[in-house]
């Protein structure tokens, strides 16, 4: 019946809406009003230096860039790659109270891009299920991906990995339907967050997308032509390279075991047990996804993106102001589920537990319960994996009991 109401997703898309507006303009829900914009000064910052032809990744220039901002902050380097600088420049050509809105407006669109990919994802689907064809994926979707506390938190941080997410995840739909220039601009542009594209291009590579690929490079490149030609190729990656090594050296709550660090790594870590190291970890990372390639014939089509997210939020690295991310997840599970009632209670309580605000729990200091939500988010990778195998091998049934 709810297919004879599209009222109802009007109005919780305008609940969303309403939310956004209260928690990024007003702190509603402890927040604060723009208490968050630290890491957008890093933005607006490094955007004036470039302006200026100065180099962001010389600590002393970008901190007083920095400071110029927010005069009481204490900077840590600037450590986004050379193609981000547009994306600075953007933003810093505007006036800082404009520029904040802006980036609001900006994640807002990224959000609802973001859910428009996962919409789209479950009614295009490789493998039509009874979802494809149901009026609540058409406004479930939208309120999930749009309406969890985590997509929000971007917004009021101003960060852009709303921003990375809708680059590699249209990139990958697109490239599933051999729109191979396209989805090579937007992998190109989702460069700036490099620890979430290492992944997909690997897949990328042993599928040998070598055009769409090469189209990534070229975006990647060209977006980076400013720096490189002003201070040099070899100068500007160095200087970024320099600057990444004092950013990770200085950031103790980027580290694995940090409690702002999700994945079976961190948790181990938090514990006081000897984890590889980041290297090693995306090698694993990168060898898991041989293995899924390898044997992509198992899973369904369209989990295979799911699913290397999913690697990477739980044996890699990722923090957890990126959960966002998991939109492609939500999409997947919801692709599988849909018509099967009796299996939404586990991705329910999931969602819920989600939702609950860190700092409810952090008072305990208990390292386990801090990384709670890692173990919340391997539960929905076990379970994809095993609805994806299940889906495969249903089929592989029927087609045999189909044969005369």
């Amino acid at each position: 019946m709810i297919k004879n109401f599209p009222l109802l997703g009007c109005i919780v898309i305008t609940l969303v809406l309403i939310e956004w507006i209260a928690i990024c303009f007003f702190g509603f829900g402890g927040y604060g009003s723009r208490g968050g914009w630290y890491d957008f000064a890093y933005f607006f910052a490094a955007g004036k230096c470039w302006l200026a032809k100065q180099d962001p990744y010389n600590f002393e220039t970008f901190s007083t860039a920095f400071r110029s901002v927010l005069p009481a902050a204490k900077p840590d380097p600037f450590p986004y790659p050379p193609m981000f600088a547009p994306f600075c420049m953007i933003f810093a050509s505007i006036d800082w109270q404009y520029a904040m809105n802006f980036s609001i407006l900006l994640n807002f669109i990224a959000a609802g891009c973001l859910a428009f990919i996962a919409v789209k994802a479950v009614l295009d689907a490789k493998a039509p299920r009874p979802a494809s064809d149901m009026f609540l994926t058409r406004w479930l979707l939208p309120c999930i991906v749009m309406g969890l506390p985590f997509t929000i938190h971007q917004a009021w941080l101003g960060q852009v990995t709303l921003m990375a997410g809708v680059f590699i995840f249209g990139s990958w739909y697109l490239a599933q339907r051999n729109q191979t220039i396209l989805a090579g601009v937007l992998l190109g542009m989702a460069f700036f967050k490099p620890q979430y594209v290492l992944l997909p291009a690997v897949y990328l590579i042993l599928e040998r997308r070598w055009k769409l690929l090469g189209v990534a490079i070229a975006t990647s490149l060209l977006l980076a032509i400013y720096p490189l030609s002003l201070f040099g190729p070899i100068s500007a990656m160095r200087s970024w390279l320099s600057a990444l090594a004092q950013y990770q050296a200085n950031m103790a709550a980027n580290a694995l075991g940090s409690e702002n660090v999700m994945g079976l790594p961190s948790t181990l870590a938090s514990l006081g047990i000897k984890v590889p190291s980041a290297f090693v970890l995306v090698l694993g990372g990168a060898i898991l996804v041989v293995l899924l390639w390898k044997y992509k014939a198992y899973f369904c089509p369209d989990d295979l993106l799911p699913i290397i997210i999913l690697i990477q939020f739980c044996l890699v690295y990722a923090k957890y102001v990126d959960l966002a991310l998991l939109a492609p997840v939500f999409a997947a599970i919801w692709l599988h589920i849909a018509h099967r009632k009796k299996l939404w209670i586990g991705p329910a309580i999931a969602l819920v537990a989600l939702f609950i605000p860190r700092r409810l729990y952090t008072s305990f200091s208990i390292p386990v319960l801090l990384h709670f939500r890692s173990f919340v988010v391997l539960g929905l990778f076990i379970f994809l994996l095993v609805l994806s195998w299940q889906f495969v091998k249903s089929k592989q049934l029927r087609y045999v009991e189909e044969q005369p």
